[in-house]
């Protein structure tokens, strides 16, 4: 769970596009240590004149044991300047339906804010920057520009790329407390949406001990 919460943050964060295209988005080949190879989507569930939706598919392994257990999760973004964050869904393959989530409770928890991951401003991006690129991915060489963020604990390597809107990650690479690599496989269209927030109840309390138990364990991304 944690790592689902790191890769939706932070590709949430690179959601700046000015095309929100419903069902538009990007399929990632994800690979972390030690086990196999997975498929990580994140594409724009809703758009309209006020809000956009955006949606993050990921298989990750039970806690259990057994076969793995699917995980989506649904964040609504006011059209406003810096984008707000207005709700959040989270739902797996175990529920019978989705459950709103307090996302931004969770990071309060753990002292740092959704500031942190989201809608990063061209003069933060710019003090981050390492260069341009062309990096290799499984979607073919594509020319982009590297980003590297730190904290105490993690070191964010990624590319973004225009060519890979409305997402704009390409490649995305961590060191540190977790250790795993995602790179572009495809750019997706017409990918419909698992969550209804229409049908959403309350997070249970099993919802919520799950996620502030993973809360504490993101990297920061400035």
């Amino acid at each position: 769970m944690r790592l689902a919460l790191t890769l939706f943050f932070f590709c949430s964060g690179l959601f700046a596009s000015d095309i929100w295209l419903k069902g538009s988005g990007s399929e990632f080949q994800l690979s972390t240590a030690g086990s196999p190879t997975q498929a990580v989507w994140v594409y724009v569930s809703e758009s309209t004149d006020t809000k956009v939706g955006v949606e993050m598919y990921f298989s990750m392994p039970s806690l259990l044991g057994g076969e793995n257990v699917e995980l989506w999760l649904q964040s609504h973004f006011g059209r406003k300047e810096p984008p707000i964050l207005e709700a959040s869904y989270l739902m797996t393959s175990a529920m019978n339906s989705p459950e709103k989530v307090d996302l931004l409770a969770v990071r309060r928890s753990q002292g740092l804010g959704m500031g942190d991951f989201l809608f990063l401003d061209e003069k933060k991006l710019a003090s981050l920057k390492v260069g341009e690129e062309t990096v290799e991915t499984p979607a073919g060489k594509v020319r982009a520009t590297h980003y590297r963020s730190t904290s105490s604990e993690q070191t964010l390597d990624y590319w973004i790329s225009e060519q890979a809107k409305p997402i704009g990650l390409v490649k995305l690479e961590s060191r540190g407390t977790q250790v795993f690599s995602m790179s572009l496989k495809r750019l997706v269209r017409n990918v419909a949406s698992k969550i209804s927030p229409a049908a959403a109840g309350p997070a249970s309390p099993d919802t919520i001990q799950l996620l502030n138990l993973s809360g504490g364990s993101l990297p920061l991304v400035p």
